[in-house]
């Protein structure tokens, strides 16, 4: 009995722990990437959307926010297509709590439609690995 208690206990916080494993490396404004203008989307008033590109090995993303159309993936990089004026998007994987992202923590008011953004996500291990080799 204690033990089943003890590991009652202990799952929720180790699911916890395992659950936060995204982080957000960088969030930036793609001066000569031409995409959102090559490959428009317009939200319901006809306004050109932004594009954001999510970089990611993460492969089972899902997104809310003022999303326009359908999320695609390919080849780590996910396409997602905000209004303009988006100020923030939220994204969980299965095995990731929810990351909330405020674009203005990253300098960038809103998003500019017809203008593409990119977002780099690492996981925390692989990232935690990275800096520890460079410090080599």
């Amino acid at each position: 009995m204690n033990r089943v208690f003890v590991f009652s206990l202990l799952l929720p916080i180790s699911i916890g722990l395992y659950a936060q494993n995204l982080r957000i490396e960088t969030v930036r404004w793609r001066t000569h990437d031409l995409s959102a203008r090559i490959h428009p989307r317009l939200d319901l008033n006809k306004d050109t959307c932004a594009l954001l590109k999510v970089i990611t090995p993460e492969d089972s993303l899902s997104f809310q926010g003022n999303i326009i159309g359908d999320v695609t993936y390919q080849k780590g990089v996910y396409w997602i297509y905000l209004s303009h004026g988006t100020q923030f998007v939220q994204f969980q994987s299965a095995q990731s709590s929810p990351l909330f992202v405020q674009f203005e923590d990253y300098d960038i008011k809103g998003l500019q439609g017809g203008y593409a953004y990119e977002m780099l996500l690492q996981d925390e291990e692989a990232s935690h690995e990275n800096q520890c080799n460079e410090c080599k």
